[in-house]
């Protein structure tokens, strides 16, 4: 462009970074970045957030350095006014990072940042959630025979590690008066231990999630599994009742009733 006397506008120098991201070129995508401002051509959410994802993509996972660097882009847009006002994008382009480098507290940073604005997260924020300290997306392989369930995923993090990021999670979102969805609940009663107090503690905050009829049927299991209960759906084809609604729990509501009162479960 430049040869035949054309100056490229942000819209070129934002094709061509995105060109250099999806091919795994996230260097070339960082020069091109920095001739757009040599060129006095101005950054906008666009560029930035391309830029935020050529940081993330530089290493895998991302170093530390690079997890800083797209964090204190991240907080200068969320801080700028107009043109460079981040979107929901550029704040899962650095959760993505934080989530596979395994750093909680990056990622609780950058959610901290997305709940207090006026952005507000959508379905793959929260798949970004429930996806930290598990093994990308490859499912545990099922034992021929065995039930099907809920498909799991590897852990590449200490389960208590992972537990205490999502009720922080759990925490933040409800400091903000937000609800996360089914999919970060079901991820929680994923890294609980049978018959413990934070098992207890997981099904007892189910309220607090945005549960789909989906998330629930999978959830009534989880919870059926962690009190070793039968779940209400199993038990009612069983004796051919009612099962109770999809938002119901799978803890037996006398159970339920002494949880509330202090009393310890009875199983």
């Amino acid at each position: 462009m430049q040869g035949q006397g054309l100056q490229p506008d942000k819209f070129a120098f934002s094709a061509l970074m995105e060109a250099c991201v999806v091919n795994r070129q996230p260097q070339t995508a960082l020069a091109v970045y920095d001739d757009m401002l040599q060129q006095k051509v101005e950054a906008d959410t666009v560029s930035l957030t391309l830029r935020l994802r050529a940081l993330c993509a530089v290493e895998s996972p991302p170093s530390q350095a690079s997890l800083q660097q797209a964090l204190e882009q991240l907080g200068q847009m969320a801080t700028s006014a107009g043109p460079q006002l981040p979107n929901v994008i550029s704040y899962n382009a650095v959760l993505e990072g934080c989530v596979q480098a395994g750093a909680a507290e990056e990622a609780l940073a950058v959610l901290r940042m997305l709940l207090s604005g006026r952005t507000a997260p959508n379905r793959a924020t929260h798949s970004l959630v429930a996806r930290f300290g598990r093994e990308g997306r490859r499912p545990v392989k099922r034992r021929p025979g065995a039930p099907r369930g809920p498909r799991l995923a590897r852990l590449v993090a200490p389960r208590g590690t992972v537990r205490a990021y999502l009720l922080s999670v759990l925490e933040l979102f409800e400091e903000k008066g937000r609800r996360p969805n089914g999919e970060v609940y079901l991820a929680l009663l994923r890294v609980c231990e049978p018959r413990t107090e934070e098992a207890e503690r997981a099904i007892a905050s189910r309220g607090s999630f945005d549960l789909r009829r989906a998330d629930a049927a999978d959830a009534e299991r989880l919870e059926a599994a962690l009190m070793h209960v039968t779940p209400p759906s199993e038990a009612a084809a069983a004796d051919g009742s009612d099962a109770p609604a999809a938002g119901g729990s799978a803890v037996p509501q006398a159970e339920t009733d002494r949880q509330r009162n202090g009393q310890p479960w009875l199983g």
